[in-house]
C-alpha cells in the first residue's frame, strides 16, 4: 500500500476482512478506500479478536491472505500490565494458522466467564441465563483437554481431581438475572 511521511493507525473491523475475499462484490470498493487511505498514512490494525475469528471461519488461510496483502500489523500489549501497545506486522500467518494452546483455551475461558457479568448488565440482549449456562460449560471440555495435553501429571491430577464436573455443577446452578 501508500507510502507517505505521517502515519497514523486504522482499526480494520473484521466485516472489511471479509468483504476482502475474493469474489465478494464490495472487495474493489474496499481496496479503493484502503488504498486510498493508504497513501495519506495509514496503517492497517488487526487484533486477538480478529484472530480468533479467522481460526473459526471455514477460509483462516483466506483472511491471512488478505492481511499480508494490505501489511497490517498485528496490535498487541508489549507489557505485562498491558498499558503499552505495539504493532508488530507480519504476523498473521503464525498467529492464525498455529493451533490454539492452553493460553488460548484459558484467554477464551476468561471471555466466556465475562459473559456471566454482561448478561447481568443485560448487555447480551435476550440470551437466557439456560443457553449461556450451557454454552459455557460446553468450552469447559475443550479448556480441560488442553491442560491436559500441557501440564505436567501431577499438577494436573492436583487441579483436576473433580473439579470440572463441580465447576460444570456450580455452573448449572448459578442464579443469573438481568
Amino acid at each position: 500500500m501508500g507510502n507517505c511521511d505521517v502515519s497514523f493507525p486504522v482499526y480494520l473491523d473484521q466485516n472489511v476482512f471479509s468483504r476482502m475475499q475474493e469474489g465478494n462484490d464490495e472487495r474493489q470498493s474496499v481496496l479503493d478506500a484502503l488504498n486510498f487511505l493508504s497513501s495519506k498514512g495509514a496503517i492497517f490494525v488487526y487484533s486477538t479478536i480478529h484472530i480468533d475469528e479467522c481460526r473459526d471461519s471455514d477460509q483462516p488461510e483466506a483472511f491471512v491472505a488478505i492481511i499480508e496483502d494490505i501489511s497490517a500489523h498485528y496490535l498487541e500489549h508489549s507489557s505485562a500490565a498491558e498499558t503499552q501497545i505495539a504493532l508488530s506486522p507480519n504476523r498473521a500467518r503464525g498467529l492464525i494458522l498455529a493451533e490454539p494452546d492452553l493460553a488460548d483455551e484459558a484467554a477464551r475461558m476468561m471471555a466466556e466467564s465475562l459473559k456471566l457479568l454482561q448478561f447481568t448488565q443485560g448487555w447480551l440482549g435476550d440470551v437466557e441465563a439456560r443457553a449461556l449456562k450451557e454454552e459455557i460449560i460446553e468450552g469447559i471440555g475443550p479448556f480441560w483437554k488442553s491442560l491436559e495435553n500441557e501440564l505436567p501429571r501431577e499438577m494436573l491430577d492436583l487441579l483436576a481431581n473433580g473439579k470440572d464436573e463441580m465447576l460444570k455443577e456450580r455452573l448449572k446452578n448459578l442464579p443469573l438475572s438481568a
